[in-house]
C-alpha cells in the first residue's frame, strides 16, 4: 500500500522555481540549506524543490533573499495554478500585476497620490463615456 501523500502542482511548480532560481544564482542546496535561518538541511532543500514538502513563508523568503529574486518570482505560475483550481475569486491579469509592481516601484508619496488622482479620473471619465 501506498501511504505517499500526493504532490500538489502548485507545490511542485513553487519547487521547480525554487530549483531555477538556486541554478541561475550558481548555489547548491547544501549553500542555500545553511544560508536559511536557522539553517536546514540540504535534503530539506532537495524536498522543497521536488514539492514533497511544503514550505514556510519564512523560507520562501530567505531562498528569495540568498537567490536575490524577489519573493514574487517564486511565485510565478503558481498563481496560475491555484486560480485554475478555484484558489482565488478574482485573479489578477499581468497587466493588473504589472502595473502595482510598476506602482510600488514609485518611491516618492506625492507622485504615487498624482497617479492615484490620475487613473480615479480616468475611471469617472470612462463611467461618463458608457452613460452617454
Amino acid at each position: 500500500m501506498n501511504n505517499k501523500k500526493p504532490i500538489h502542482e502548485a507545490d511542485a511548480k513553487l519547487g521547480a522555481n525554487i530549483r531555477t532560481a538556486r541554478h541561475m544564482a550558481g548555489l547548491s542546496q547544501q549553500a542555500v540549506g545553511s544560508a536559511i535561518n536557522p539553517p536546514i538541511s540540504y535534503q530539506q532543500v532537495q524536498k522543497f524543490e521536488s514539492g514533497s514538502n511544503r514550505i514556510s513563508a519564512l523560507a520562501l523568503a530567505d531562498i528569495a533573499r540568498i537567490c536575490n529574486v524577489p519573493v514574487s518570482a517564486l511565485y510565478i505560475g503558481v498563481t496560475d495554478i491555484i486560480a485554475s483550481k478555484g484558489g482565488f475569486r478574482e485573479k489578477v491579469t499581468r497587466i493588473e500585476a504589472g502595473m502595482l509592481r510598476e506602482f510600488r516601484e514609485i518611491r516618492d508619496p506625492e507622485l504615487q497620490k498624482l497617479v492615484r488622482t490620475m487613473v480615479s479620473a480616468l475611471v469617472r471619465d470612462t463611467a461618463q463615456r458608457m452613460k452617454a
